[in-house]
């Protein structure tokens, strides 16, 4: 398990490229920005930047909190109340990005 998380740890927070993209949304990690075809641009702060990048990572995989928790925080420095703050924040954003195109 040590081991494991010493890999996530290591993939999840050293970005290789400056940008990610699954399907049409592209997720430029050196502006922290999320670009989705026809709406707004998103900006990010580092950790929703970090949780956007893990969840496209494993595009199309079941993605654990604890997957989750040690690619945004240090392991042991996250918990799933941290998640589900960081989740909402971001749910907020989206929908009020995508609401100014409406």
């Amino acid at each position: 398990m040590a081991r494991v998380d010493a890999v996530l740890r290591r993939s999840c927070h050293h970005f290789e490229e400056d940008h990610f993209q699954v399907g049409m949304v592209y997720l430029d990690l050196e502006l922290k920005s999320l670009i989705i075809p026809n709406q707004e641009t998103i900006q990010l702060s580092e950790s929703e930047c970090k949780f956007v990048h893990c969840i496209m990572r494993y595009a199309g995989q079941v993605v654990t909190s604890q997957i989750l928790i040690n690619c945004i925080w240090e392991p042991g420095n996250g918990n799933k109340e941290m998640l589900r703050q960081l989740v909402h924040r971001l749910r907020k954003k989206w929908v009020f990005e995508k609401n100014l195109n409406l």
